[in-house]
């Protein structure tokens, strides 16, 4: 049975950061004045960089096994380019047609640098690592089952997107699909693969 107070103080701890290190970046880089609209997507930015960061130097020790789970084969990362195509393509266009609603992973309409870097190309990366590989990695080592550990993973991963409940509906299902890869290659490369095309088909589509 999973201690899910160690895993909510972990998530809660990553919001945090996320808050106060974010909040600082933007501050000391002058962009809260005038640009509001950005305040997000440098503060998601500059706070997965320093998470990554620190995860690098407290898992230093365990880096040589994280960087191994990098390994590919060419067909499989054609595969899973495949998946998250047609995932994307799925979710974004019949189910947003279907169920309305906005399920946009971007904070304003516009498509914009901080958009893309903090959301297309550092989120996928830093999130597999902080939702994914070590929460399950960590359960997977106290004999969890798989399939709790896909749920419960995806779970807390879906719930720090909130207020926005579609984009929670979105991501609980993207977690699923990236928990259940992952369970079943115990590759990183992968799930951060279908996570990028999802974040891009929301960024430049949805």
């Amino acid at each position: 049975m999973i201690k899910s107070s160690k895993y909510i103080l972990y998530i809660s701890l990553y919001l945090l950061i996320q808050e106060i290190i974010g909040g600082v970046f933007i501050v000391l880089l002058g962009l809260n004045k005038n640009l509001r609209l950005l305040e997000h997507d440098w503060k998601v930015a500059f706070a997965n960089i320093f998470i990554m960061i620190v995860l690098f130097i407290v898992l230093r020790k365990h880096i040589n096994r994280y960087i191994n789970q990098l390994s590919f084969s060419i067909q499989k990362i054609g595969l899973y380019f495949l998946i998250g195509i047609i995932y994307s393509t799925i979710f974004n266009f019949i189910f947003i047609e279907i169920y309305g609603g906005d399920f946009s992973l971007k904070p304003h309409n516009k498509i914009l640098l901080s958009s893309i870097l903090s959301i297309v190309l550092i989120g996928p990366i830093a999130e597999e690592i902080i939702f994914r590989v070590i929460p399950v990695e960590y359960l997977l080592k106290k004999e969890v089952s798989k399939n709790w550990i896909i749920f419960f993973t995806s779970l807390f991963f879906s719930l720090v997107h909130l207020p926005n409940w579609y984009q929670v509906i979105a991501t609980f299902l993207l977690g699923l699909l990236c928990s259940i890869i992952y369970t079943k290659e115990r590759n990183l490369l992968y799930p951060i693969i279908i996570h990028f095309i999802y974040n891009a088909f929301s960024v430049f589509i949805g």
